[in-house]
Parts: C-alpha cells; structure tokens; sequence
C-alpha cells in the first residue's frame, strides 16, 4: 500500500490540521490543474506516456505559466528575480566592504603621517 511504500522510503506523510486545509492549497491546486489540463484529456498506453505527459506539463507549469498568486509572473520568472536580488545583495555588500577598505587604508596613512610628524617633532625637527 501507499503507507507501506512511504515507511520503506522513511517518508513521513503530513496532513493538515483538522478543519485547516490551507496549507495544501497549493498543491491541491496544481493536481487539479494538471489532472484536468492534462492527465483527463488523453488515454495512456503505459506508465512512460503518463509520466512524459506529467513531465510535459510540470515544465510548462513553471516556465510558460502565470500564476495569480505569483503576480501572473512565472515560477521560473519568480527564481530568477530571488537569485537576481540574491546577487545585487552580495554585489552591493562586496562594493560597500571595498568602500570601507578603502577608507580604512586612507585613515591608516593619515595616522602614519601624523605618526611620522609626531616622531620628527620630538627629535627637534619640525615638518609642515
């Protein structure tokens, strides 16, 4: 059975609370979806066209798709926004850390000119 298959593979199943379907809308949505794009409308020979035609449908799901929830934007469009900001934010850290590095050293070599006046003053030279 289902259990028995999800016990050999050390998957535990989850359900919703009672009464809380919520947190399965979405992929109550998708099966429902496919099931009525897709797997209703045509007859199967065997398991390989049914999975061809799941495979098919799970890859225009999510690069020719809008979804509502998604701001009619893809799931494909929706990853490639995330790993876009994902590397402005890495970009923009990496510019600031060289800005600071920058400075840093800029303050260092005031400090060792001050140092060198400083050392020039003491043994009686003076340095403008």
């Amino acid at each position: 059975t289902f259990r028995q298959i999800l016990e050999r593979c050390n998957v535990i199943q989850s359900f919703s609370q009672k009464g809380y379907p919520y947190d399965n809308a979405c992929c109550e949505s998708f099966f429902r979806h496919m099931k009525r794009e897709c797997i209703n409308r045509k007859a199967f020979r065997n398991q390989g066209e049914l999975r061809l035609c799941c495979f098919e449908y799970i890859n225009r799901y999510n690069t020719k798709r809008p979804h509502s929830s998604l701001g009619d934007y893809t799931p494909d469009e929706i990853e490639q926004f995330y790993m876009e900001r994902q590397e402005y934010s890495c970009l923009s850290i990496k510019i600031y850390l060289k800005s600071v590095s920058i400075y840093l050293t800029m303050l260092l070599c005031r400090l060792l000119r001050l140092q060198v006046r400083l050392c020039l003053l003491h043994k009686g030279n003076i340095l403008y």
